[in-house]
């Protein structure tokens, strides 16, 4: 009996350990550029967690072992064999599907993944059961006892590893951008891009050919160009190329590239030298340098959590995503940057921005005219993202809608923002470009649409091939003035089908492209954008060698 009990209490430690502190912690440190937080949050309830499964396991042999001991055996035996297939499953088996940004995943392109997990969940318990049946009882539970400390060791040292290659558990401090002038503008003249992220042209062009009027109606005095191509597939890329048109090819890290995305960016330098306010509204793609100081709004914050009961929540989802069984991982998936958007906090008396649809319509009714002249803000928006939330009246939905209804729904914020506009008496003098970053079946054809200061007309179609290549020279012109013609100008002077696209390989990571482990492919095109067989891949290579 008190062979048992010494045993019960190795197991429950060892295996609660396994699942509320290794999981958790190794996730954190494996993947501590993605979290926002100082680790440190994390012990209250992992503790918590530890402490209360290691007595629900622990009583749980107790009261089997007062009841029959070869029972205790077998639900010590089976609860093990569980516990150790878990932690083969999240340390040795394929846990990589791609990043968790919202796209639901196909499982049936891991079929044989799955087998293999089922397979191992399976025999790891025959075995259990055959050591039950075979083994003495004191024999029989000095394997398990030891079998377990020796895995609690392991996990021991990887952790303590983990913690001196990422340098502790501690977060310093970051900038991001606030909500500081979101809505404020400039009383003579402004300048504003709305990012919609994954909003994709062939969307907008299939919205229209079905359309009665009314979403040509909230377009009123834009113009629309179809065949645009983007440059890269996601916004951790995409998004700073539209600010400084700077490529990457694998040649920096990427918070090298993001400093010198902002350093470069015609559109920043040309504004702050003109004495234009700056706003960069985005959630995660600022430099972590006084580089992010070019933008008005964005300041150096210390970031702790709103709710660490959602924290707990959350980490725990990512546990049982790496650790269950494949076929129950589906029940355990979630879009990894809810944890960010959700739960971001800051110990400064400031609003961090947020991406959400729903805050920026909420935040456009309180738009204003400020005491500066000139104004630029960009605005990067949940847009079109997965997963679909919103209705076509641009109201949100639990049980989730689909990517034309939000998409339709994104027009109808987009006409709320735009009366706005109206009625505060910034429409006249105010150029609004509404871009997405990239595309969501077509990833290079993004929508692109500009309304320029004083344009009155119908919604105008405009089939010119057009590249982001351009875009800084769009940016230049609007600011020195240019209207609608000086934009068009431009885009007639570099009309080409020749146009350029850089092709990253799969995603993989928690919550971002792990996208210093893929080469980079240079595409052409060779026909229209909105064209799926249009793109052609060339022979240069950009080589992944950044770390």
């Amino acid at each position: 009996m008190k062979k048992r009990l010494k045993t019960d209490v190795v197991i429950a430690l060892c295996s609660s350990f396994t699942v509320c502190v290794f999981a958790p912690f190794e996730i954190y440190l494996s993947n501590k550029d993605f979290f926002f937080f100082n680790g440190f949050e994390m012990i209250p309830f992992s503790f918590l967690a530890f402490m209360a499964l290691s007595l629900i396991i622990l009583l749980l042999l107790i009261t089997v072992m007062n009841i029959r001991e070869k029972a205790h055996d077998a639900v010590l035996g089976v609860g093990f064999g569980l516990i150790l297939a878990m932690y083969i499953q999240g340390n040795f088996l394929k846990n990589d599907y791609g990043t968790l940004d919202g796209n639901p995943i196909d499982w049936t392109l891991y079929i044989k993944e799955g087998i293999i997990s089922v397979v191992l969940f399976v025999i790891l318990e025959v075995i259990m059961t055959v050591l039950i049946i075979k083994l003495k009882d004191e024999l029989f539970i000095k394997t398990i006892r030891t079998v377990a400390i020796y895995i609690f060791l392991i996990q021991l040292v990887a952790i303590v590893t983990l913690l001196i290659q990422n340098n502790g558990l501690n977060k310093e401090s970051t900038y991001l951008a606030t909500t500081e002038n979101e809505m404020v503008y400039g009383s003579e003249e402004n300048f504003v891009i709305l990012m919609l992220d994954t909003y994709e042209s062939t969307t907008l062009t299939r919205i229209l050919e079905e359309d009665d009027g009314t979403y040509r109606g909230y377009l009123k005095d834009f113009v629309f160009y179809p065949d645009t191509t983007g440059m890269y597939r996601s916004t951790g890329f995409a998004l700073p190329y539209l600010i400084g048109g700077v490529e990457y090819h694998n040649d920096c890290t990427y918070e090298e590239f993001l400093n010198k995305t902002y350093e470069n960016s015609v559109l920043l330098n040309d504004l702050r030298n003109d004495g234009w306010y700056i706003g960069v509204y985005n959630q995660n793609r600022i430099p972590d340098s006084d580089i992010a100081l070019k933008a008005d709004n964005c300041k150096k914050l210390n970031l702790t959590v709103s709710s660490h009961r959602r924290l707990a929540g959350y980490m725990y989802k990512l546990v049982g995503f790496r650790y269950m069984p494949q076929p129950l991982k589906r029940f355990f998936w979630f879009y990894a940057d809810d944890i960010a958007s959700e739960l971001r906090d800051t110990k400064e008396d400031v609003s961090i921005y947020g991406d959400n649809n729903f805050d920026f319509a909420n935040a456009y009714c309180d738009m204003q005219i400020g005491d500066m002249d000139r104004s630029f803000h960009l605005y990067e928006l949940f847009g079109a993202h997965p997963p679909y939330n919103i209705t076509e009246d641009f109201i949100y939905s639990d049980i989730g809608t689909d990517k034309i209804s939000a998409c339709k729904g994104l027009l109808v914020m987009l006409d709320g923002y735009m009366n706005k506009l109206r009625e505060t008496g910034l429409y006249e003098n105010t150029t609004v470009i509404v871009l997405g970053d990239h595309g969501k079946e077509i990833l290079w054809n993004p929508v692109f649409l500009v309304k320029s200061s004083g344009a009155d007309h119908e919604l105008e179609i405009n089939d010119t091939p057009f590249s982001y290549a351009e875009l800084q020279e769009i940016y230049e012109a609007i600011s020195n003035g240019g209207g609608e013609e000086s934009i068009k100008k431009i885009v007639y002077s570099h009309s080409t089908e020749d146009r350029r696209y850089l092709k990253f390989d799969n995603n993989t990571g928690i919550g971002k492209n792990d996208y210093f482990t893929a080469d980079i492919y240079e595409c052409r095109f060779s026909g229209r954008a909105d064209n799926k067989d249009s793109l052609i891949t060339t022979d240069t290579v950009y080589e992944q060698h950044a770390k």
